[in-house]
């Protein structure tokens, strides 16, 4: 599956790697870690992509008292590191190669819409889990809807273009999350907001936006659309 990322053949498929929703997600990862007055000394992004998450939320965070904070992101597609080294800044660079297989820990690391990809997820997370000596930062898109479940095909797209090759929803990603030894501090519903041209798109994204408002949880399980903003920390380091 690395093919997909190292061959090109995910920059063919996704010519933007995903900059467009890039600040949206940044403001939202921003808001948790705000929330729980979070301040690592280095904050490590595995699997980064092109970097533009990471350098939005360094430029939001910066000002608030992270201006010693190292900031690192990590991606395996040569592709992705070329596109993010542009964006390299104070205290924040750019590597290409799998974290995972250095040495090094951080007492912050961000895994943003990354686990879905991956063979073996929990793997993956229980090694993350034993290299993070602070706080674990994730964002899970929620594809296991039940609307998503109705159709598919839909599910079929999402491993063609994106390399899904998991669906999740709220509990079955929380449930991997502390298989693999984390625990779950707080979560959030996140939703990078679509680009709505026709007027039927546009009705049915105003009805999903009601009926959120009033029942989340139920809204997102059936109709989807949204992703989970988790924050954790290693369970061995809890002090609950």
């Amino acid at each position: 599956m690395s093919e997909l990322y190292t061959s090109g053949a995910y920059a063919d498929a996704n010519p933007d790697w995903h900059d467009g929703g890039a600040p949206h997600k940044a403001e939202a990862l921003a808001r948790m870690l705000l929330a729980h007055a979070v301040h690592p000394a280095k904050v490590v992004d595995v699997g980064c992509g092109a970097g533009l998450v990471l350098r939005c939320l360094h430029d939001i965070l910066r000002p608030m008292g992270w201006a010693t904070t190292r900031w690192e992101g990590w991606d395996i597609a040569p592709e992705a590191i070329r596109r993010a080294s542009a964006r390299a800044a104070e205290r924040l660079g750019f590597f290409e190669g799998d974290w995972l297989n250095t040495s090094d820990t951080a007492d912050l690391v961000l895994c943003i819409d990354v686990f879905e990809h991956l063979h073996e997820p929990e793997a993956f997370l229980k090694e993350l889990c034993t290299k993070t000596t602070g706080h674990a930062l994730f964002r899970v898109p929620l594809d296991a809807s039940l609307l998503n479940q109705l159709r598919p095909g839909h599910l079929d797209a999402l491993e063609r273009q994106y390399g899904h090759l998991h669906h999740y929803h709220r509990h079955a990603a929380l449930a991997l999350l502390e298989e693999a030894g984390f625990r779950v501090i707080d979560t959030a519903y996140h939703r990078v907001p679509p680009q709505i041209t026709r007027r039927r798109g546009r009705l049915s994204d105003g009805l999903r936006k009601r009926l959120f408002a009033r029942w989340p949880d139920r809204t997102v399980r059936v109709l989807g659309g949204y992703s989970l903003v988790v924050l954790c920390e290693p369970a061995h380091t809890s002090k609950a």
